[in-house]
């Protein structure tokens, strides 16, 4: 009906219509053609069109629905499609499924498929886990000492190197306040800081040299800086780069 075609091109995800045991175009919306770089498909098989996917195993998957009904659900695929037509390839992450159709007799007539690119959410996921590993990696293997508090001085995280240095588990680093490990002796000079840093978001300030508490009793000489991104999303915490 003419609702139904006006419904499918104004449909959020990419609608394909396929016919027949050779899965040749009967219908597509727009945002298919975007997908796919092409414009003029109907008629023209799946393979004829795209036949790049076909190595792909995209063919053997439409065969399997059309053949056996059974439904086809892809999660988070990556396509490689010819959208130049000049044999260079471009990534396309996918969700979709693939369902039978059937005609007035009952028999699978052919194939719908529905699509929704997820190409940039996944490429941006990527880029996040990459920068994330970086600086796992730069953080892990530092001899500098990394800590993150919230506004009251509980430690967020700590670095490996604390842990090395100190003496304590990551769980027990959790479980102290910076009020926990300052010597007595030191605690004003660092509450004072603290009290600063506050009402100066996003600037660095040095701390003068005090002594850090080991979780053998002992006490260790440190100097370091402190910033407060509290206000900063995504971080929203104050990190505290030190040394021994």
């Amino acid at each position: 009906s003419d609702q139904f075609f006006d419904m499918v091109l104004k449909a959020p995800s990419s609608i394909v219509m396929l016919k027949g045991a050779d899965h040749i175009f009967e219908m597509v919306n727009p945002l298919y053609l975007q997908l796919i770089a092409k414009k003029d498909v109907i008629g023209k098989t799946v393979a004829e069109v795209l036949p790049e996917v076909v190595d792909q195993g995209f063919i053997g998957l439409l065969d399997n629905v059309y053949i056996t009904g059974k439904s086809y659900i892809g999660t988070e695929v990556l396509v490689k499609i010819d959208k130049e037509g000049n044999g260079e390839l471009t990534d396309a992450y996918l969700n979709f499924i693939y369902q039978a159709y059937k005609n007035n007799e009952g028999n699978i007539a052919g194939v719908f498929f529905f699509i929704n690119d997820i190409t940039e959410q996944i490429q941006t996921r990527k880029a996040i886990e990459k920068s994330e590993m970086f600086f796992k990696g730069v953080i892990e293997n530092s001899d500098d000492m990394i800590t993150i508090m919230d506004p009251t001085g509980k430690t967020m995280y700590a670095s490996p190197s604390v842990q090395k240095k100190f003496g304590y588990t990551y769980e027990e680093c959790l479980n102290l306040n910076i009020a926990d490990v300052i010597h007595p002796d030191d605690a004003l000079i660092v509450q004072g800081l603290f009290m600063k840093i506050m009402t100066i978001p996003s600037v660095p300030m040095e701390c003068p040299i005090v002594r850090n508490r080991k979780k053998d009793g002992s006490y260790m000489w440190v100097e370091g800086i402190l910033t407060n991104f509290i206000g900063t999303e995504g971080i929203n915490a104050v990190v505290a780069n030190f040394r021994d």
